[in-house]
């Protein structure tokens, strides 16, 4: 079975010059490993399971303060998306320790990708009950401003020293008490199953709508045009759009459609807002002019307070009172600087062969008789289809 050195030594080239940047963030106190950013830098909010399971949760590390509401903000991928899509199993250690095993092929629907975990799939028969089939999963990255501590702890019987961090508790908290500093602000990632995706997209999509201005107004196109020509469909102050029907408004404004000037065939921009109001409820409800500063919030640049509440076994988050970050008075984010830096798409889309055989409990020559190839020369495969899709070049059969 690769030991933690050895699989490390496998990181890929586009891993390492990350992990060479938090390494030197992190101070050079210790070695990070793509395997540590996932893991250590990982995060999901706690509710308060009652009091007949809270010493089930001290034990696990979470504190009293993690059930209270936490302040976030929102940090979106690259390409302007709030969450990332992967498949993932959970794979068992030489040590007997459960480890998340990413799926870098999507269950075979990615079929240039190496996978183990998909061999293992397809070894099992493919059934529906295999503890290797890979289930859907997302994972969106946030920051937490709030004060934090940071300890540093010995992993087992190693030397391995790794970073904690505990949220302060504010007045008779034990780390203030032990002289332990605080920091402000954390950055990590928060792994979750598609329902909890769902739960956040339609919060969101709720405030995508909301006037950031006064807060309670509804945001509508004020100015749609052809994002190819820019001819206009809907312009609110000169009345043009005002005869459409309420599907081809829908259309207009949410599916791809061709401009009839140009041709290009796509989704229109919205270039204006207007801020609208409702008065009143049932037959009486009208829609009348809200604010003349209309402000559409923008996930990046919004402050939400994050609260939990537990129904059984189910946690639901609430994203409420969104702010301007511009308008939120903040410390220094020293807490966030001192975080490495990280890419969610790099640590969740693919996983190296060397990781997934140590998630697997698979020595080399076990990966050889599996796929041909050693963990190396499979890792080198890997890079090489990622890099082809990163060059725009798909690399691979995409979803059927």
């Amino acid at each position: 079975m690769p030991s933690q050195k050895s699989w490390q030594d496998f990181i890929t080239s586009d891993t390492r010059v990350r992990v060479a940047e938090a390494n030197a963030n992190a101070g050079g106190s210790r070695r990070v490993t793509s395997r540590d950013l996932r893991m250590g830098y990982s995060w999901r909010p706690a509710a308060d399971p009652g009091e007949a399971n809270r010493a089930a949760d001290k034990a696990k590390g979470i504190e009293a303060i993690d059930y209270e509401p936490i302040h976030v903000r929102i940090i979106p991928r690259e390409n302007g998306e709030t969450f990332l899509n992967y498949q993932a199993a959970w794979g068992k250690t030489a040590k007997g320790g459960n480890i998340q095993v990413i799926s870098n092929c999507h269950n075979g629907r990615r079929k240039e990708y190496p996978d183990l975990l998909f061999v293992k799939y397809v070894q099992s028969g493919m059934q529906t009950d295999s503890i290797f089939q890979a289930d859907d999963h997302a994972v969106m990255k946030l920051e937490l401003l709030a004060d934090f501590h940071v300890l540093e702890e010995t992993v087992g019987q190693s030397q391995f020293k790794r970073q904690s961090w505990k949220r302060c508790a504010g007045r008779g908290c034990v780390h203030c008490e032990r002289g332990i500093p605080t920091v402000f602000g954390r950055i990590v990632h928060w792994t979750m199953y598609p329902t909890m995706r769902r739960l956040l997209e339609k919060q969101l999509l709720e405030y995508s709508t909301r006037c950031a201005n006064c807060q309670k107004g509804d945001l509508a196109p004020a100015v749609v045009v052809c994002s190819g020509c820019g001819a206009e469909y809907i312009n609110a102050e000169t009345g043009v759009g005002n005869d459409m029907s309420d599907e081809q408004y829908e259309m207009v404004v949410n599916s791809p459609i061709q401009c009839s000037l140009c041709g290009q065939m796509g989704r229109t921009s919205i270039t204006g807002y207007q801020c609208t109001h409702s008065v009143g409820f049932g037959a009486m409800r009208r829609v009348q002019q809200g604010c003349d500063n209309p402000v559409q919030y923008n996930l990046a640049e919004t402050v939400f307070e994050l609260s939990t509440t537990k129904s059984g076994k189910v946690t639901n988050a609430i994203l409420g009172n969104p702010q301007l970050l511009e308008a939120v008075e903040l410390p220094v984010r020293n807490g966030s600087e001192k975080c490495p830096p990280f890419d969610i798409d790099e640590l969740f889309d693919t996983m190296t062969i060397a990781e997934q055989a140590y998630g697997l409990n698979m020595d080399n020559e076990q990966v050889k008789a599996a796929l041909g190839m050693t963990i190396e020369e499979l890792d080198a495969e890997l890079h090489a289809c990622k890099t082809k899709h990163a060059e725009g070049e798909v690399g691979f059969t995409e979803y059927e």
